[in-house]
């Protein structure tokens, strides 16, 4: 099993699906290029990448804009 690193593991978390959260959170961001680049797109965006609905795309629009305040 591949070492989470500390983003991988915070977004994890926002994760609720019957998927393993890890392997989703990696998913997310490697589809989005990266933290840096998920950080700069809307609610819809993010929903759009790897299949994510928009519960989950509006829970990881809120912790990125807690993590830029």
């Amino acid at each position: 099993m591949k070492q989470l690193d500390n983003t991988e593991k915070l977004l994890a978390v926002l994760f609720d699906t019957g998927e393993l959260p890890q392997d989703r959170a990696a998913q997310v961001l490697e589809d989005s290029g990266g933290i840096h680049y998920l950080g700069r797109l809307c609610t819809e965006e993010i929903a759009g990448i790897s299949g994510l609905d928009h519960r989950t795309a509006r829970r990881i629009r809120a912790a990125l804009e807690l993590g830029r305040q």
